[in-house]
């Protein structure tokens, strides 16, 4: 309930969105529910409106990533402070290289290794593009660091959505969101396999579900 102590993991947490402003709700097993944070207290130009939101069950916090703005915060659920914050906006950790900002991006996550990945659609540079980029973390310094990118000459882009995520086995999958394709990439940049939808469809959210490779063969195999 608002103004009580939140419980250590919750378990469902959801935000309320639109283009005026941000809210993260949390609500425990009782049903109770009470504001975590609020995007008023965050003194920001422009408007505010997510596109992901991601816990991180370590640390019991939350990845918000922004497209109004090209930013995202790590927000700590007990406390319902920002400990981290990417992006365009003032206040934000520094890009290692200058150019491997993102912009226009989706599908902020963790890696198993603690790493950041983000699917990024405007950069510099002619014509259309999307890029998956992994950045390593100095908090000392507040920096990111870019690590790994995937999409040069790959011919992935979609105007919207878009995420990845690290596999088990050290692969990336990925998804272009309104251009609907789903493919799995090693670290050099090979594709191991893909889906391709075509149309007017949208991919969302992705959830790797282990073992699930058990219910299905590759080339009738």
């Amino acid at each position: 309930m608002p103004g009580t102590s939140a419980p250590t993991a919750p378990s469902s947490r959801d935000s309320v969105t639109g283009l005026g402003g941000e809210q993260l709700w949390a609500i425990n097993p009782e049903g109770n529910s009470w504001k975590v944070w609020d995007s008023a207290d965050w003194q920001v130009p422009g408007s505010v409106a997510s596109n992901t939101t991601n816990w991180v069950e370590q640390t019991d916090t939350e990845l918000m990533m922004f497209w109004t703005n090209a930013s995202a915060v790590e927000i700590d659920f007990e406390s319902g402070e920002i400990i981290r914050q990417f992006g365009g906006v003032p206040g934000s950790w520094a890009f290692e290289p200058e150019d491997s900002k993102f912009g226009f991006s989706h599908g902020i996550r963790y890696t198993q290794d603690h790493t950041l990945i983000v699917s990024t659609h405007l950069l510099q540079g002619p014509g259309q593009q999307q890029r998956i980029r992994e950045y390593s973390l100095d908090d000392a310094s507040e920096t990111l660091t870019q690590v790994w990118e995937y999409g040069e000459g790959a011919d992935i882009y979609a105007p919207t959505w878009g995420e990845a995520s690290r596999l088990p086995n050290g692969n990336t999958i990925l998804n272009t969101g309104s251009e609907p394709l789903i493919r799995e990439v090693t670290t050099d940049g090979e594709t191991v396999w893909e889906l391709e939808w075509g149309g007017s469809k949208t991919l969302g959210h992705m959830t790797f579900i282990e073992g699930l490779s058990d219910l299905y063969s590759y080339n009738g195999e």
